[in-house]
């Protein structure tokens, strides 16, 4: 049974999303054709349009006439740097980009990290822990989660 207020094309979004991310449609794999997918939920061609193209906007297929429908990878590219800015590295990935700042301190970096990063191991920089999320807000476990991976707890 759906949740009360959700389309139909959403549900099938939501599912093909999560089978995309489970890896059962791994990147570059072929998707159903759309009679398939619509027999699948049983409804029409147009709603499965509708959710395919939703995925195609989000980035998670891609679409190519005459040769089908592909799953893309969701793994993404972060380049770290000496200002690195979570909003900008994904931002463009979702329509909601948010984060919630667990703490900060000082310390001087490792000389693996102060290499990767091109700074000196005696400079004394700033660390921060937080949770940050893409296409929806971070909630209390995931928050509960973070603190106890770097002992904030």
């Amino acid at each position: 049974m759906r949740p009360a207020g959700v389309t139909v094309w959403r549900e099938i979004e939501q599912v093909l999303t999560r089978e995309i991310a489970d890896g059962v449609h791994p990147a570059g794999a072929k998707l159903p054709i759309e009679r398939d997918l619509a027999a699948k939920f049983g409804v029409n061609r147009h709603t499965v349009r509708r959710a395919l193209s939703s995925l195609q906007d989000k980035g998670l297929i891609s679409i190519e006439p005459g040769r089908g429908m592909f799953a893309k990878s969701t793994r993404l590219s972060y380049p770290v740097g000496k200002r690195t800015r979570f909003s900008e590295n994904v931002g463009h990935l979702s329509k909601y980009v948010e984060g919630q700042l667990l703490n900060t301190w000082h310390l001087a970096a490792p000389e693996k990290i102060a290499a990767d990063l091109d700074v000196e191991t005696a400079e004394v920089h700033e660390q921060t822990v937080a949770v940050c999320l893409l296409g929806r807000l971070p909630s209390t476990n995931d928050i509960l989660n973070a603190r106890a991976m770097f002992n904030l707890v």
